[in-house]
Parts: structure tokens; C-alpha cells; sequence
């Protein structure tokens, strides 16, 4: 009883690879249980023979002068049966693995879309394009996708090596300076799915995670046709001014559409307020961890590239900056 309640809450792990909700998952789940179940058997076999052996031993009987020795069996058989069956288990293994592989390295049907995936220190930087490349549109750290289609991703990295991890939809692969690397995800149902950078990549590596969202295809498509609009244009004297002094503090880092911010250090903030979390999902996007974050990034997230805001700017200042990050929806 006790086991099966540990297992159940393993299999509602956020990242538990044996719990797997999508193709290219199922199929490295599969895999991995079969290979486990043939090593168990395997061990177990080998250690039931050893315990015979030692335990059927006998005595040797004492050998008289002049008395001849008779050799009863050299163990050829016992060896020749092995073999082959090692030799049988290990091929069907070997064209199980290769099965796998290519069932993971494409979905087998056109994917509905491209996201193009850079991983950054410590966050990951999407850009949005469809199959003709002439919609597109750049988000960070929470990914959105339909369910029931495969979406090809192309990773890359704009510094050191990373590596792209959501165990419940798919396998591992690196992001590599330089270098494009593609593989793809499915879901099979709706709901969040949480990755992370699985190579060591610096001080806040392992804070350096990922969100999937897989959502039913109405309401992904409303999302997508939200993220192709720009957010209401700021209004009154007040918000004039908010917004351009958000321009002359942060948008030489972040990026925000139809406005002077242009950035590309930092991620793009154009629909911030949608995501669930800010800091590669760290914090829950509420206003008082995002004016934290704005006065003083370096303190929740030690090493982090973005400066402490509070040497830059005065506390009303800050409150005006932050007033305007929460009209970006």
C-alpha cells in the first residue's frame, strides 16, 4: 500500500520522465521500463544460479595414488545456451533502441509550427513562426502549444552550451553555440508541463527552467492571435511619462511592440503580464515580486545579468516603471 501511494505521487512529479503525456515521451518511457525489466531480470537470474551453485557444492572426495580421474562435463552447454540467448535479448534490444530513436527524431506527420528556442543566462528566449515564416512573435520562458500536434523546435544557444528538458513530452537536447539543433514536442492532453536546462550552464542553472502550457485548440489560437496584437498604447500625461521612462531605463535591455524599447539582452516584455511567472519562473508574476524583481533582480537571482534598478532610479520613479510593466497584457 505504502508503495503504491509513492508511485502514485511520483507519477504527479513535475518532472518525472516515467510519467510520461506525449508520443515522443510514451516511446522513451517504454523503452527505458524494457530495458529496466530485462536488467532486473538479469541480475536477479544471475544471482539465483550463484546462490545454487554455492549452495549445491559438495565435498571433493579424496583422490588414492594411482586412482583415475574422470571429468563428467567441461559446462560447454551451459555456455553455448547463454551466449545465444544474451546474443538474442541484447539484438531485440539494440532494434527496440533504433525504433525509438526514429519515432523521436521526427513526429512522423507535418508539425503545425516552428518555435525557435535560444537559451540564454539563466532564461530561455521563443520566437513564434508559422509554417511560411510570415507570422511571428517573441515571448520567454513559458511556452504555449495545442494539444494532439507536434511543434518542431530549433534550439540554439547565445552563449554557452544548454540543454532543452521537458521529461513529460519529449527527451533531451542540447542548445549549442553556433549550432541548430531541431526535435520536436507533443502533448496528449492539456495541461503544464515543467522543464529544465539539463547542462550545467553557470550560477543559476538550476534555476534556469521551463513551463509548458498545452492548451485545447481554440483557446491556443486565441492566445496566438492576442500575442500578434500590440498592448494599449499608454494614456494621459502619466501614463506618457511612465512609459517613457520605462524606454530610457529598460529598453536598451527588453523589447516592448510599437514603442522605442528595442532590446534583445533581456527577455522581450511586450505581453509580460500573461505569463504565469517571471525570472525563467521563478516567482509568481504578482505585482510584489515584479517590483522586486525591477528594483533589485541581482538579490533573487544572484548573478543575474540585469542590474539592481534602485542606483538607477528613484522610488517613484520605480513605482511608475512598475505601473506601466502591469499594462502590458
Amino acid at each position: 500500500m505504502a508503495f503504491a501511494s509513492l508511485c502514485g505521487g511520483c507519477s504527479e512529479a513535475p518532472m518525472n520522465y516515467l510519467s510520461s503525456r506525449g508520443p515522443a515521451a510514451k516511446a522513451i518511457e517504454k523503452l527505458g521500463w524494457g530495458m529496466s525489466a530485462v536488467s532486473i531480470f538479469t541480475v536477479v537470474l544471475i544471482a539465483g544460479l550463484l546462490l545454487w551453485a554455492i549452495l549445491r557444492r559438495r565435498d571433493a572426495e579424496p583422490v588414492t595414488s594411482g586412482a583415475s580421474v574422470e571429468r563428467t562435463g567441461n559446462g560447454l552447454k551451459a555456455i553455448y545456451v547463454g551466449t545465444i540467448i544474451s546474443t538474442v535479448v541484447l539484438f531485440a534490444l539494440a532494434i527496440w533502441m533504433v525504433a525509438v530513436t526514429a519515432a523521436v527524431v521526427a513526429p512522423g506527420r507535418a508539425t503545425a509550427f516552428t518555435i525557435q528556442v535560444i537559451g540564454h543566462q539563466w532564461w530561455w528566449e521563443l520566437r513564434y513562426l508559422d509554417r511560411h515564416r510570415k507570422q511571428s512573435f517573441i515571448t520567454a520562458n513559458e511556452i504555449r502549444i495545442p494539444t494532439g500536434a507536434p511543434v518542431k523546435l530549433e534550439l540554439m544557444s547565445a552563449d554557452v552550451i544548454h540543454s532543452f528538458w521537458v521529461p513529460k513530452l519529449a527527451g533531451k537536447m542540447d542548445a549549442v553555440p553556433g549550432q541548430l539543433n531541431e526535435t520536436w514536442i507533443e502533448a496528449s492532453a492539456p495541461g503544464e508541463y515543467r522543464g529544465q536546462c539539463a547542462e550545467y550552464c553557470g550560477l543559476q542553472h538550476a534555476n534556469m527552467t521551463i513551463v509548458v502550457l498545452a492548451q485545447a485548440k481554440g483557446e491556443f489560437q486565441a492566445w496566438w492571435d492576442g500575442q500578434m496584437t500590440s498592448p494599449a498604447p499608454a494614456t494621459g500625461q502619466l501614463g506618457s511619462e511612465a512609459q517613457q521612462l520605462f524606454v530610457h531605463a529598460c529598453g536598451r535591455c527588453h523589447a516592448v511592440n510599437r514603442t522605442a524599447a528595442a532590446g534583445h539582452l533581456g527577455p522581450d516584455l511586450t505581453h509580460v503580464m500573461q505569463r504565469k511567472k517571471i525570472g525563467s519562473n521563478m516567482y509568481p508574476n504578482t505585482p510584489g515580486h515584479l517590483g522586486g524583481w525591477i528594483a533589485d533582480a541581482p538579490t533573487l537571482k544572484p548573478g543575474v545579468f540585469m542590474p539592481a534598478m534602485t542606483s538607477a532610479l528613484t522610488g517613484d520613479e520605480l513605482v511608475k516603471v512598475l505601473d506601466y510593466v502591469q499594462t502590458l497584457r
